[in-house]
């Protein structure tokens, strides 16, 4: 017959049965806390930059003759779940330009927070927009095309 060994009554005894002890309800605990976590972390404010598209809308008269910013950047502020959708939906910076306003053939555009569309259903606030200037040049429909003139 083998000899038992005697219980054991030290520390280390008692830091194993912390753990072993009921684990499943630790487990579950445990699972509990980082989903409750997570929930919260969601309601945070948060500040991040995401990238929006600059929409230059024309006057039929005006062919654009510069390149357009592919994206623009935009520092956005608001609930972290609110602005995890921007990455699936991005804001849109729209712009019109008709021929009365370009005289000279180019503008100067200068882009502000209030100029962000965001889409519909997200709860988010502006705070910066890079580049904030750009200049684009136009040219008149009729000088680019010599078979539309009268």
């Amino acid at each position: 017959m083998i000899p038992r060994e005697p219980p054991r009554t030290g520390a280390l005894a008692t830091l194993r049965a912390a753990f072993t002890n009921r684990w499943p309800v630790k487990l579950a605990a445990i699972a509990l806390a980082v989903v409750l976590w997570l929930l919260v972390r969601a309601e945070e404010p948060t500040e991040v930059v995401v990238n929006a598209r600059f929409v230059p809308l024309l006057d039929s008269s005006l062919v654009l003759t510069s390149e357009v910013p592919a994206t623009v950047q935009v520092l956005v502020t608001g609930r972290t779940r609110e602005v995890l959708k921007l990455y699936t939906n991005p804001p849109v910076v729209v712009r019109r330009f008709d021929d009365e306003s370009l005289r000279s053939g180019s503008v100067r555009v200068a882009l502000t927070p209030a100029d962000v569309d965001f889409p519909t259903g997200v709860e988010a606030r502006a705070r910066d927009v890079r580049p904030r200037t750009f200049t684009l040049t136009f040219r008149s429909r009729a000088a680019a095309d010599p078979a539309r003139r009268p």
